[in-house]
């Protein structure tokens, strides 16, 4: 298979025309989508390939509260049953202003209280909002996102980095040990 000739071993599925990946992410899927998703994991399986559903909870999450939390929760026990055994939050193309740390401190719950409970998931994989080594900060000056979001984030977290840019030519040797200092060998 194509998978196999070129060696991948993970597809993440995260496509932002899903609704019920990002703006309706709190809703479960209905059964005929939920049935196309059950299929993909199969054929992840098939192949030896992890299929791994992503969600995009950025817009609206109310940390405030457990129900966002717990509506989470229950999207991801949905895509359980349905044989997904790894899983993403992104965080990715956000605008405005947001919490590194709220959004790690979301990102280990999950980790804690559904990956690791579950046994047989997979690492939990995350695109923070500053994902490219020009929105980290610049030179020894992390952004505050980038720092309060490194310092938090659980070491078994991998974590998504697309260079120095969003689309990236190349990674030199500097840029990557540069954001493996930040972010150790997760990334």
């Amino acid at each position: 298979s194509e998978s196999s000739k070129f060696k991948m071993n993970t597809y993440i599925y995260a496509p932002k025309d899903d609704p019920y990946h990002k703006d309706q992410w709190r809703e479960l899927y209905p059964d005929d989508k939920a049935e196309e998703l059950r299929q993909l994991a199969e054929e992840g399986k098939k192949d030896n390939m992890s299929f791994c559903w992503s969600v995009h909870p950025g817009y609206g999450f109310n940390y405030n509260t457990d129900d966002d939390y717990n509506a989470l929760i229950r999207k991801f026990e949905q895509l359980y049953d349905l044989g997904v055994r790894q899983f993403g939050i992104s965080y990715d193309d956000l605008s405005g202003s947001y919490s590194g740390q709220d959004h790690a401190d979301l990102i280990n719950r999950v980790n804690r209280e559904f990956v690791q409970k579950k046994g047989d998931v997979k690492p939990l994989i995350t695109v923070p909002t500053e994902y490219d080594s020009n929105a980290m900060g610049s030179g020894d000056r992390l952004s505050q996102y980038t720092k309060d979001f490194s310092e938090t984030i659980d070491d078994s977290i991998i974590v998504l980095w697309t260079g120095s840019a969003v689309v990236t030519e190349g990674i030199s040797v500097d840029n990557a040990q540069t954001v493996k200092e930040i972010y150790g060998d997760n990334v």
